[in-house]
């Protein structure tokens, strides 16, 4: 580990990996710092030009950090490396650790998913607009967004997950491939290939559209979509979601229909306590015999 290499001297503070950690992954204190450190990594660079790079990223400077025992201490950084000191600003580092350390640790961090915090990872695609770096990377990290929302979900029972069917379902669709997206025309419904979460929480209103989806899913089912969001053994529980949709549609209805034949029923009958008077009937004249006067 870091904390036992060569270049820690001896000081009263011993530093853990654990306080190397909380440095590295606090970046260079500057605003999207940790951004552009992630993004060069995620280049897959020699380690050479990562640690240009992160001479050049973090300069001349330092900040006050704390750490994980209620201890504050202070980091300063230069063109030696990163140097540690956990009683305070100090001459005496507690620990120096050179640029090539830093960087292999970096790299470790972020290969090990821990260097971005979840705020930060759902940012990041945002940052990435802002530099206006290649529209397939901003489009991975939203996936990857969206994706973090239905984990988050999963485990849910089916009723706390319905606030997430629309996007797990537009999400579902978009990463079919090429064949599985023209079985939408087989139901009507080409239009869909590329529907939004917001879309898609508005169709669900559409009795039509809801069974075409189901119509849909019947012919996915037959072939597994690679990469797609959602496994095959979970489509069978998408479309339960929508069938319930559907049939919750159709008890709305059937509860509408007999509370309008009862209105029509009582309109019928006379008002309580009121006798229904019945014109009689007149009676037919017999005709009178020619001999009769």
């Amino acid at each position: 580990m870091i904390a036992e290499a060569e270049d820690e001297k001896s000081s009263a503070f011993a530093v853990s990996q654990e306080d190397i950690d909380a440095v590295l992954v606090k970046g260079n204190s500057v605003a999207n710092g940790k951004y552009r450190i992630y993004h060069q990594f995620q280049k897959q660079g020699d380690s050479k030009g990562n640690i240009e790079f992160l001479k050049k990223e973090y300069g001349t400077g330092g900040f006050f950090v704390d750490f994980s025992d209620g201890m504050e201490g202070y980091v300063w950084y230069s063109g030696k490396g990163i140097s540690i000191d956990r009683g305070g600003i100090s001459t005496e580092h507690d620990l120096v650790l050179s640029w090539s350390k830093a960087e292999k640790r970096l790299r470790e961090l972020i290969k090990d998913n821990r260097y971005l915090n979840t705020k930060e990872k759902d940012h990041y695609a945002d940052y990435l607009e802002s530099v206006s770096a290649p529209q397939y990377e901003i489009d991975i990290q939203r996936k990857l967004k969206r994706q973090r929302l239905i984990e988050e979900k999963r485990e849910l029972p089916p009723a706390d997950k319905r606030d997430t069917l629309a996007l797990r379902f537009s999400d579902f669709i978009r990463d079919l491939d090429g064949y599985e997206k023209s079985l939408l025309e087989n139901v009507g419904r080409g239009d869909l290939a590329d529907v939004t979460e917001g879309k898609m929480e508005q169709l669900f209103s559409e009795p039509a559209t809801v069974q075409q989806l189901l119509e849909f899913l019947k012919l996915v089912q037959g072939k597994p979509a690679e990469g797609a969001t959602m496994t095959k053994t979970e489509k069978p529980s998408v479309r339960e979601e929508l069938r319930k949709i559907k049939e919750g549609r159709k008890e709305q209805e059937a509860d509408v229909s007999p509370a309008k034949e009862k209105s029509s029923d009582s309109a019928k009958k006379p008002p309580a306590g009121k006798t229904e008077h019945k014109q009689p009937q007149k009676r037919k004249r017999r005709p009178k015999s020619k001999g009769a006067r």
